[in-house]
């Protein structure tokens, strides 16, 4: 069933159906970006982007697995900067890390907040995040180490 929500509910979630939609949007208008900016061809892009577009719409139809992936990546969009500072000895800039932080804090909140947990049928275990922080931080290292 596609996100949504009904008059009579709270502001709560309201506000997290409008932040995932806004999400959505976002991951959705920045792979077509990418796609179409890129120089590599889209026979190799195929797959990546396929992931992609599901994963957009596994969000939209409250998929746990989507959400999962999805809070992945913003751990990974959220470090990057700092691990790339750390590893490759670049300055950090402030204001891409601050909106980094700043967008990965907002994006975490709405997904793991109850009314979000309602919305994708799962029970609340903030045991999850270290799964994804280590995941993302260990990933986010090898990116930087091996490529």
């Amino acid at each position: 069933m596609l996100t949504k929500f009904n008059t009579n509910s709270s502001f709560k979630k309201k506000f997290t159906v409008v932040v995932i939609w806004l999400i959505a949007i976002v991951m959705f208008y920045m792979l077509v970006n990418f796609l179409i900016k890129t120089d590599i061809s889209l026979g190799i892009l195929l797959i990546p982007a396929l992931i992609g577009f599901i994963v957009i719409a596994a969000i939209l139809l409250r998929c746990k697995i989507g959400r999962g992936f999805t809070l992945f990546g913003v751990y990974v969009l959220m470090l990057l900067p700092f691990v790339s500072s750390l590893i490759e000895k670049i300055p950090l800039n402030i204001e891409v890390a601050l909106f980094s932080v700043l967008f990965g804090l907002l994006a975490i909140y709405v997904f793991s907040n109850e009314k979000a947990m309602d919305l994708y049928y799962i029970e609340s275990n903030p045991k999850e995040h270290i799964f994804y922080f280590l995941g993302a931080l260990l990933l986010t290292v090898a990116y930087f180490k091996f490529i």
